[in-house]
């Protein structure tokens, strides 16, 4: 799968916010405006010695679209790519589609919907961006080879990192509420990002620390249902996280759009239904032609 996890690698978090702190010394050099963004804030950079930016080869470009996304590209190859991408952003959902409009294109080009935090980016001979949730999770999203559309819901405190030889264009997504529904890519990558979501979750509803470690060790679960069992293993699919809490009770629904697959026998698998069922108060699955949804809930009040 591609993307590798860094957290607790060799790119440590605190390494991560050196790279942001640095990103927010420098000023872009080309006076691109870049747009307002609600709830967040789009901020862009270059490095003075590269030599690539001083022949003026990396570029950046982001613009609010009618629909109040905004669209985000960023490249390395000079000319009127940026102007294309710009016309060919205009009414489209996936940008692996305006990619692939445009021939020769090596850029990287993402919607973000700031109402929703989510983001959706596809990359044509780019490096994937790099995601930074305060204390949490600190590594590079997935991308690369054929451009294809990677989808995740940002979390409260976090900052997404696009970055060329010579340019960098960081997302930051303030602090708030969590979404009423989070989307993601199905792969293993979301799973630390999850967790950041749930640990916010928890802090808002003022949860004890069982009832904290039970909340993620069965969404967790959950989710890993989704990523291995949902979708064929060449297809990359995505699945749907709804919490919310109602009285002395929350609820998870971890919705996806496949059939799941078989259960592996193996000793060490197979496990995780039983898990969620220790751990949650109740357990039902419902599957349907159009996917399967796993919802748990969590009585506050039981005791432990």
């Amino acid at each position: 799968m591609p993307g590798t996890q860094l957290e607790g690698g060799a790119v440590r978090h605190s390494q991560a916010l050196e790279l942001l702190a640095e990103t927010s010394r420098l000023l872009a050099s080309d006076h691109i405006t870049l747009p307002r963004v609600p709830g967040g804030r789009l901020d862009g950079a270059y490095r003075p010695a590269s030599a690539e930016a001083e022949l003026g080869g990396d570029w950046y470009d982001a613009f609010e679209l009618p629909d109040h996304r905004v669209a985000i590209s960023m490249g390395d190859v000079p000319g009127d790519m940026r102007i294309a991408l710009r016309a060919a952003a205009v009414g489209k959902r996936s940008p692996a589609a305006v990619l692939e409009q445009i021939n020769g294109v090596t850029a990287i080009f993402a919607y973000y919907e700031p109402s929703s935090r989510e983001l959706t980016y596809a990359v044509a001979g780019q490096r994937p961006p790099a995601l930074i949730v305060e204390d949490g999770f600190a590594g590079c999203l997935p991308g690369g080879g054929i451009p294809h559309d990677w989808l995740i819901t940002l979390p409260p405190r976090s900052w997404v990192v696009f970055y060329t030889e010579g340019r960098t264009l960081t997302l930051s997504c303030f602090d708030g509420p969590l979404p009423e529904r989070m989307v993601f890519s199905a792969i293993p990558m979301a799973a630390p990002i999850v967790r950041a979501m749930v640990h916010r979750f928890c802090d808002q509803q003022a949860v004890s620390d069982d009832q904290r470690f039970a909340l993620t060790a069965a969404i967790g679960e959950a989710i890993a249902n989704a990523v291995e069992h949902a979708y064929p293993r060449e297809e990359t699919g995505r699945f749907e996280l709804r919490l919310s809490a109602e009285g002395d009770c929350i609820t998870v629904d971890v919705q996806d759009q496949g059939q799941w697959r078989p259960f592996d026998r193996r000793d060490d698998r197979g496990r995780g239904m039983l898990l969620m069922r220790e751990l949650m108060d109740r357990v039902r699955i419902t599957s349907a032609q159009h996917g399967t949804c796993l919802s748990m809930v969590m009585n506050l009040r039981k005791t432990a």
